[in-house]
């Protein structure tokens, strides 16, 4: 214990106890601690692989799901880069085409869902948005007047949409609509 006393600039200092704890070092010990420690960094990262894994298996999924319902609608087959966006007759429209189009408007939902909600995972969300354009710019090209306004219904919807689907804002002539409402 410390029993007080006088500093050289006069000040007195007050007795007070000193108690401290002493840990006893076992080498052992620390041997299990650290093989512990790495055993939960191994199935730390094992589960950050098995979850990148998962999200990549269920991307493949969505561009396979994607894929598919626009290659079995013959509406968007013989569909190239340059083709321009037309406003089509519904009633042109043959009943295995609508099972694929609402299939796809499920889909579209879908992402916009997703794109909607805030993430801090951002590639799966430039993933998602990357989907978005993919089915949007496939879909515009020979799309309904209701489907036109599904598809900029999701876009108003959506925060943030100009800086990266402002080209999915098209619509065919004013005149296209007019022959085909007159049909």
């Amino acid at each position: 214990m410390f029993n007080g006393g006088m500093c050289g600039d006069r000040i007195t200092l007050k007795p007070q106890p000193i108690t401290f704890t002493w840990m006893k070092f076992h080498p052992e010990q620390e041997v299990v601690l650290h093989d512990a420690h790495r055993a939960l960094l191994q199935l730390e990262h094992t589960d950050v692989v098995r979850a990148q894994y998962e999200a990549t298996r269920a991307k493949i999924k969505c561009h396979v799901l994607i894929d598919e319902l626009l290659h079995t609608c013959h509406l968007f087959t013989g569909l190239h880069d340059a083709s321009p966006v037309t406003a089509s007759n519904p009633a042109l429209r043959t009943p295995m085409d609508l099972i694929p189009l609402a299939k796809l408007r499920h889909v579209l939902a879908v992402l916009f869902n997703f794109a909607n909600q805030p993430s801090p995972d951002v590639l799966f969300l430039v993933d998602v948005k990357a989907m978005i354009v993919k089915v949007v710019a496939v879909w515009l090209r020979n799309a309904s007047y209701d489907d036109h306004h599904v598809i900029l219904t999701h876009l108003l919807h959506t925060p943030g949409v100009g800086a990266w689907a402002a080209q999915l804002l098209q619509f065919p002539f004013v005149d296209d609509w007019c022959d085909i409402r007159n049909t």
